[in-house]
């Protein structure tokens, strides 16, 4: 049947020991300066501002903020940030499928 369980029971430990093929590499700073120092790696890092705020403008939306009020200012720079970052990364994907 489809929802049969599987004969073997679950065991965490095969998955605790398995390599994993995304690991994630080690967090310094030398890593981030390569990071930046890529277009490729500033356009992640953009894209990760960019839809963290995009993220913060739709949670204090959830809120319904009086005007005036810190949430409601924050919400407005956030959305700023967002669209300055959508601008900026518009840029960095010029000519990114030219072969160089």
């Amino acid at each position: 049947s489809l929802c049969a369980l599987p004969e073997e029971p679950f065991r965490e430990d095969l998955l605790r020991n398995r390599p994993s093929s995304l690991s994630m590499a080690e967090m310094s700073i030398d890593n981030f300066n390569v990071l930046c120092g890529k277009a490729e790696g500033r356009d992640k890092l953009a894209r990760l501002f960019q839809y963290s705020a995009r993220a913060f403008v739709g949670l204090a939306s959830l809120a319904a903020p009086k005007a005036g009020s810190k949430l409601s200012l924050l919400e407005g720079h956030a959305r700023t940030a967002m669209v300055q970052l959508a601008g900026a990364r518009r840029t960095h994907r010029w000519c990114k499928e030219l072969p160089v």
